[in-house]
């Protein structure tokens, strides 16, 4: 009896394991048709730039038999004399001499225009600048680029040379460019010159390849400025930098945002001002060789993916090693960069994005542009020249001299509400950081808030 019991329920599992293997075989779902699929399209933010628009140089000095002129960067100057380049020809480079490096000790004789970048150019990058001959361009970096009379060639009016400070060398070629050309690229500019003087702020026990500065040697004038702002909207962000938005949660700590998909974090600081977008390394990217583009050209893929460009901002420094690379970019109104805030944040008024690897690991920016167009109010104010600004530094005990690593004119932005006003101001470069001269306050200061950011 126990054994036929036994036997009917192995029969009933063995049937109802036949049933369930055939309704799973046969089994067609049956899903709902949505009619209301979102799909995230591609965020605009800003707009695309190329790297042109960044590669903008910090100077431009004009040398006149003996006479050294800096060109006033008002408006778009700079970026008009580049374009009025980018279709010279510039056939096969080759070595040139000494004569016509930076130095305290030499005079540039002739007709000259010195383009002087705030940092070390990329030597590939001068191909986005100029049509070159040379596939490989000759030299790693590129701090300085000279177009001169040339007296001695009977086959060009005008060569070009480009220097480069670490390399202590310098290569340079013929162009078709007639020395009238040249000299019209300034001249409709003359009103903005000023007189400066030459100075060197680093140990350079080389008497040629120094890293000179041209500083203005009388009083000048320059205008002030007034803009309208708005903040971005961190929603776009979200959009344009997570690849779900909809698995993206935030999580309020105090003044700041923190969003997260469990992967990529984005933090929203500096109430509400700055962005500060990470995006941890797996590791993997490490053990795929060496990078296939320039970290120049990477933040440019990248930012421009999202058109995340707002502003004017320019080439402020880059670095690239086996471990990380960065570049970081520096807001540039009206011709000068914005070197000091009231709302002591280097951050508000800077773009940086890092790699590790081929992908991007940090995108930290200002959350706020300025309306294309400022006020149409009338103001200037008057500098100093550099002999003054020395007296002054040396005079205070609050600095050393030997500490100073560059001394410039620059910008301070002070942003109330939605106004943004831009004053131009000496600044000094100390242990790696900008602080404005205020000969009128008589101190030395990165700025004065008038309201404290986290």
């Amino acid at each position: 009896m126990i054994e036929h019991i036994k036997s009917v329920i192995l029969w009933v599992l063995v049937l109802t394991s036949v049933v369930l293997t055939w309704q799973i075989w046969t089994y067609q779902p049956e899903y709902d048709i949505r009619t209301d699929v979102e799909y995230f399209e591609s965020t605009e933010i800003g707009e695309e730039r190329s790297a042109n628009d960044l590669l903008i140089p910090h100077q431009v000095i004009v040398h006149e038999d003996g006479d050294i002129f800096w060109v006033k960067p008002y408006q778009d100057a700079y970026q008009i004399m580049m374009e009025e380049l980018d279709d010279l020809s510039i056939p096969m480079l080759r070595t040139g001499d000494s004569r016509r490096v930076p130095s305290m000790l030499s005079n540039y004789q002739g007709i000259n225009v010195e383009i002087v970048f705030k940092e070390p150019m990329q030597g590939q990058w001068m191909h986005r600048l100029f049509d070159l001959e040379d596939e490989h361009f000759p030299l790693e970096t590129v701090d300085r680029i000279l177009f001169f009379e040339n007296q001695e060639s009977t086959n060009a009016e005008v060569s070009v040379r480009f220097i480069s400070l670490d390399e202590a060398n310098n290569v340079q070629a013929d162009t078709d460019m007639s020395l009238n050309r040249l000299q019209t690229i300034y001249e409709a500019k003359r009103e903005q010159f000023v007189p400066v003087t030459k100075q060197i702020f680093t140990n350079n026990h080389n008497q040629l390849y120094q890293d000179v500065k041209y500083l203005p040697s009388e009083d000048f004038v320059m205008n002030t400025y007034t803009y309208l702002s708005k903040n971005l909207d961190e929603n776009d962000f979200i959009s344009a930098l997570f690849s779900d938005p909809e698995f993206v949660k935030s999580y309020p700590q105090g003044n700041e945002t923190v969003y997260t998909d469990g992967n990529r974090m984005m933090s929203i600081i500096g109430n509400g001002l700055i962005l500060d977008f990470a995006h941890p390394s797996t590791g993997i990217t490490q053990m795929d060789g060496p990078t296939e583009t320039s970290i120049l050209r990477a933040s440019l893929d990248f930012v421009n993916a999202h058109k995340g460009w707002t502003d004017h901002y320019v080439i402020d420094s880059w670095r690239e090693t086996s471990g990380h690379d960065y570049i970081q970019f520096r807001l540039n109104i009206q011709g000068l960069p914005i070197l000091g805030s009231n709302i002591n944040r280097e951050g508000f008024y800077t773009m940086k994005v890092t790699r590790s690897g081929n992908q991007i690991i940090e995108y930290k920016r200002s959350l706020f542009e300025l309306n294309e167009e400022d006020f149409e109010i009338e103001t200037s104010i008057s500098l100093p020249h550099f002999e003054d600004v020395w007296s002054y530094i040396e005079a205070s005990e609050a600095l050393n001299e030997s500490l100073i690593e560059d001394i410039k004119i620059g910008h301070y932005m002070n942003r109330q509400g939605s106004l943004v006003y831009l004053t131009p101001a000496w600044f000094i470069k100390e242990r790696g950081s900008w602080h404005q001269v205020d000969l009128d306050a008589g101190n030395i200061q990165q700025g004065i808030p008038n309201r404290e950011v986290e």
